[in-house]
């Protein structure tokens, strides 16, 4: 049971990472764009 509780959590934790990251990334292409 604790296994799965774990493994869901690493899977949302990395998923908002992954959305984290690829904002970031977004923001910093539109930024070297408008400059």
């Amino acid at each position: 049971m604790n296994e799965i509780i774990i493994t869901v959590f690493w899977i949302v934790h990395c998923s908002l990472c992954t959305a984290a990251a690829a904002i970031a990334l977004h923001i910093k292409f539109v930024s070297a764009e408008v400059s």
